[in-house]
């Protein structure tokens, strides 16, 4: 009988051979699901955490508010120009249309006037389909423009009477610490812009390096330097009217008898003749003092031969000093030189000639 070593029986390890840490554990399979599910609520957290006190967080310095309304102004600009063209492919496309559209604001532009767009570009009217693109990235202006005023909290939008000054008198008052003579004094050193157009956008902060105000379009026709542009074109155009009035010289010139006996000139046989009531309209003409210093009388205009005096009324302008008259040796004509400008300015006179 052969004797020998018996083989060893080897015991089966509770570890899986194919895997070298062994099976997990039911309990693990089951939390490493909520584990990823509770990462990504974290994830979730932590965005809308960063969007909600961060990202859409209200401005706190005056320098980053006025960075905010420099990048509005920017967008408000482009919009404008981007307006231009759209517009006119809106008139062109009403016209070829026969649409019953009269008016259209690009900016409040109604769903029914995008919808009739839409169908007029889709049977091909290529009019429409430019209008389309015009409006699409005039939207994405309008979005981006309106993502930056929620950074800026809550405007006052301009309605018709509204002056700069008030509508930050008012905030200064209910948000601030000043009393209302400081308010006064801070108002006074503070750039304003006048005139708001109703639908501007005023917004005011005091924040805690100091007061701040700023003006955007909103849904004004214009924005606020086009609008102060234009009056300040408006200012010029008045400020050049008055000057031009001050230095306006309103004459009438008529033969001596024919002032007389139409009232313009009063006076006897032996009294000096003297301007009768007369009104502004009857003074026929007027020259700019300015630009005109010298009036030309012709004898034949008033039909007259010849001309042998020349008397200028009121009578209290001097020859010599105040003006030159010079009559042609001829008779034909005289020149009338004025050499005291700033005396004529404004008045009235009545030439008479024989």
């Amino acid at each position: 009988m052969e004797t020998g070593h018996a083989k060893p029986v080897r015991k089966k390890s509770t570890l899986d051979d194919t895997q070298p840490f062994g099976t997990t554990p039911p309990s693990s399979r089951e939390t490493t699901p909520r584990l990823v599910w509770i990462t990504i609520a974290f994830l979730i957290l932590a965005v809308s955490t960063y969007i909600l006190f961060f990202r859409n967080r209200p401005v706190r310095t005056r320098l980053e508010a006025q960075l905010i309304i420099s990048e509005i102004a920017a967008l408000e600009a482009e919009n404008r120009l981007q307006q231009v063209p759209a517009l006119t492919w809106f008139d062109q496309w009403k016209q070829q249309s026969g649409s019953i559209w009269a008016e259209w604001e690009i900016i409040l532009q109604s769903q029914a006037q995008r919808k009739e767009i839409s169908r007029s570009a889709r049977r091909g009217d290529e009019n429409a389909r430019l209008l389309q693109e015009g409006l699409r990235t005039l939207d994405l202006l309008l979005h981006r423009t309106q993502k930056l005023e929620r950074k800026l909290g809550n405007p006052h939008t301009v309605v018709a009477g509204d002056t700069h000054y008030k509508i930050a008198e008012k905030f200064l008052k209910a948000k601030s610490p000043l009393t209302d003579d400081e308010i006064g004094r801070l108002l006074d050193s503070t750039p304003l812009k006048e005139p708001l157009l109703p639908g501007f956008k005023v917004w005011n902060f005091y924040f805690p390096d100091g007061f701040a105000t700023f003006v955007t379009r909103g849904y004004a026709p214009l924005t606020p330097e086009e609008a102060q542009q234009r009056e300040q074109q408006k200012q010029k155009g008045k400020t050049a009217e008055a000057m031009k009035q001050l230095y306006t010289l309103h004459f009438l010139v008529g033969e001596t008898k024919s002032l007389l006996s139409r009232g313009i000139l009063n006076g006897g046989m032996f009294d000096e003749p003297r301007i009768g009531e007369v009104k502004l309209a009857q003074f026929s003409a007027s020259i700019d003092l300015r630009q005109q210093q010298q009036i030309r009388i012709q004898a034949r205009s008033l039909k007259l031969d010849r001309i042998s005096t020349v008397t200028i009324h009121p009578q209290e302008f001097k020859e010599g000093s105040d003006y030159r008259l010079v009559i042609a040796r001829n008779g034909r004509s005289a020149l009338l030189s004025f050499r005291n400008i700033l005396k004529f300015r404004g008045r009235r006179l009545v030439i008479a000639v024989k």
